[in-house]
């Protein structure tokens, strides 16, 4: 007699899919956490649902400061996403314009009275609210240390909950400083680290298309670039480049070269690029003829290009 076939259970689709480091931030309870996360790995979107979440747990007002007003709108808009897609009744509304500014609050009501207030990041609109806080992409926030001044009290009235969460901006501001506080739970993701947990992106494609490796690893290697200490600026380096000249180049382009030929190596390791450049002497003067970039190449690799 034949065994009647078991059936497998149905997969569940979750509500709101979400990668580990997304679910790890989400599952965490600690009342200071700062986020370290690069671009386009969800961190308005995860923090949007954390806040949720901890509001109706926590019964307290949920207040959220974004750099601008549009900034404010887009963090709103995926609170109600959130909540539509999790079934959570929402009364929302926009209240009036603060004095002498022409910003608007946004706010949603949550069951069992909870609120969820989005506002331009000032130090007067930041002003006045008790509850826990979300301070979004605060690297990018004008008047930080008047605008943590504001928040603070907020947060420290009833064991308030704070969150911050950005890319770098250099390390002259407040979040870079707080990085190495003790009081706050870290999390940092660079995009490769968010690929290799199941993001769907591409991280060489992204590099090559941005065309500016310090501003890559800021972006999204989350390093934390400071120009002011720098030997030459950013911008200054920028300015002595030429786009005209060629990028890459094969060997048989370069083996049909007959001017005298000069080879410079940088040798990265980790996270850095090697760097190959090819010049070329013309008269008294050297040209580039072409330039070679290798990202987490072993060195076996490297030498192969060399050779």
């Amino acid at each position: 007699m034949n065994k009647p076939s078991r059936k497998e259970p149905a997969r569940v689709r979750p509500v709101v899919p979400l990668l580990p480091y997304q679910r790890e931030d989400l599952e965490s309870d600690a009342r200071f956490r700062w986020n370290c996360w690069a671009r386009q790995t969800g961190k308005s979107f995860t923090k949007s649902l954390r806040r949720i979440l901890r509001g109706l747990i926590r019964r307290r007002t949920q207040i959220l400061l974004s750099a601008g007003e549009r900034q404010s709108r887009e963090l709103m808009e995926k609170v109600r996403r959130h909540c539509a897609a999790l079934k959570i009744a929402t009364d929302r509304r926009e209240g009036g314009f603060f004095r002498d500014m022409r910003f608007k609050q946004l706010e949603v009501t949550l069951p069992r009275g909870v609120r969820i207030v989005a506002l331009p990041a000032n130090p007067e609109t930041a002003r006045g609210y008790t509850g826990d806080v979300f301070l979004d992409e605060f690297a990018m926030h004008a008047h930080d240390r008047e605008i943590w001044a504001a928040v603070f009290p907020s947060v420290l009235r009833g064991g308030g909950e704070l969150d911050i969460a950005s890319t770098p901006k250099g390390n002259a501001n407040l979040f870079a400083r707080l990085k190495d506080n003790p009081l706050f739970e870290t999390s940092s993701v660079t995009l490769p680290e968010a690929i290799a947990q199941g993001l769907d992106a591409d991280a060489e494609a992204m590099r090559r298309a941005m065309g500016d490796d310090a501003l890559y690893r800021q972006e999204f290697l989350c390093d934390f670039l400071d120009g002011a200490t720098a030997l030459l600026s950013h911008e200054q380096v920028r300015t002595c480049g030429d786009p005209s000249l060629p990028l890459y180049a094969s060997a048989e382009e370069l083996a049909r070269e007959r001017r005298p030929m000069f080879v410079g190596v940088d040798v990265g390791r980790m996270r850095d690029l090697t760097v190959v450049w090819v010049l070329a002497r013309e008269d008294d003067a050297l040209s580039t003829v072409a330039w070679f970039e290798l990202a987490s190449a072993p060195f076996r690799e490297q030498f192969e290009l060399l050779k």
